[in-house]
């Protein structure tokens, strides 16, 4: 469920597909559940793309949002900072993938960039 910064509800996920996708770049056939189980082929450099230009109140919540996309577990521990959170996301995903386009992206002001740009 989606909702405004004053906690007026905007609706579903489903509902909102479109507009997220058009934002995030993440397929529409993902948000609206169609097919989750073609999110594991997307690379790590993509997965992280969907968060380059997220905007959050706390830096590591950057990070914490992607856990579920990538399947890792960890804890979150606020305070950490944002770059401290991207490393150990970093470190639990490259225990599970061998993708190393996970080297293409860092943390940089506030911010995950492609290091090629």
């Amino acid at each position: 469920m989606f909702f405004t910064a004053d906690w007026k509800f905007i609706g579903f996920r489903t509902s909102l597909s479109s507009r997220i996708a058009q934002i995030t770049g993440i397929e529409e056939e993902i948000l609206s559940g169609g097919n989750l189980d073609k999110l594991h082929t997307f690379s790590v450099a993509q997965k992280f793309s969907w968060a380059s230009k997220r905007k959050t109140t706390r830096g590591e919540d950057r990070a914490y949002s992607l856990i579920g996309i990538f399947g890792v577990s960890m804890s979150m521990i606020y305070g950490e900072g944002e770059q401290s959170a991207f490393f150990r996301l970093q470190k639990e995903i490259f225990g599970v993938y061998a993708d190393h386009s996970i080297f293409a992206w860092k943390i940089q002001s506030g911010y995950v960039s492609h290091k090629f740009q």
